[in-house]
């Protein structure tokens, strides 16, 4: 009887406890899947495993240690100091989840010559003066941004260096000085964007994929092209970006391997 009696008034700041947490885990999902990680770059990024993991420290780990330990029996000082340890470990636990997601949210899709890379902001220096002078810094901060990447030619003074760079993993598209408007490089993503033609054989996985695209969207396959995606990131070369001839913007992206035909 007295468990009981301690379980229904345990119940109650547990749940309790639960709609706080929903309410915050509400305005964070807005804040990752409208702002930092829109569709489709929420699939692209996986990052629905990341807030699945904050799914579980915010609403089942905090309401539960609520539901275990509240006791009406306990003083109001000592289960002040109870609730203050919950709260703490609830909020480091979900502020670290968080972190991780903004550190790891797209903040460019940058066309790079024969690719698209998908550019996280721990791709970037962001202390880099050039960047924090460039047109592109408050859209950083808002979400990702569609750019291009001016690419240095065999000719030009910084040819060798801007290869040693890439052999480090410090790619055109991670630098600022490289980064050009969209708009400037549409004609050159039309050019190196290639069929999806090859893709269209009956005994090819990607053929229903495709299909089901061209079907949803109303579209034949002479309307669209395609470029890989890459990352360092994430498991993007699993992924490709089709392209809207008549507009020279990506317009989807599906799961296919684009280094492979």
């Amino acid at each position: 009887m007295q468990w009981n009696q301690r379980f229904k008034f345990s119940s109650k700041s547990a749940l309790i406890h639960l709609i706080f947490s929903i309410f915050i885990l509400s305005a964070i999902w807005i804040i990752i899947f409208f702002i930092w990680y829109p569709e489709p770059y929420d699939k692209l990024s996986g990052i629905s495993n990341i807030f699945i993991y904050l799914l579980l420290i915010d609403v089942v780990c905090g309401p539960l240690l609520t539901l275990i330990l509240f006791d009406q029996r306990k003083t109001k000082k000592a289960w002040s100091f109870d609730i203050a340890i919950i709260l703490l470990i609830q909020a480091s636990a979900l502020s670290y989840g968080v972190l991780i997601t903004h550190n790891a949210r797209p903040a460019f899709l940058a066309y790079e010559g024969d690719r698209f890379r998908l550019v996280s902001s721990l791709d970037i220096d962001t202390n880099n003066t050039l960047f924090k002078n460039s047109d592109y810094v408050n859209k950083f901060l808002s979400g990702p941004v569609l750019i291009g990447v001016k690419l240095s030619n065999p000719g030009d003074d910084d040819y060798l260096r801007s290869v040693q760079l890439s052999l480090k993993g410090v790619y055109p598209a991670f630098r600022p000085e490289r980064w050009i408007s969209y708009e400037s490089v549409k004609k050159e993503v039309l050019i190196s964007s290639k069929s999806l033609a090859p893709f269209m054989r009956p005994s090819n996985p990607a053929n229903h994929l495709i299909l089901n695209f061209l079907n949803n969207k109303n579209l034949r396959l002479s309307d669209v092209s395609y470029l890989p995606i890459t990352s360092d990131k994430s498991q993007m070369e699993n992924w490709i970006a089709i392209i809207r001839k008549d507009t020279g913007y990506p317009l989807d992206f599906l799961p296919i391997n684009g280094w492979e035909e």
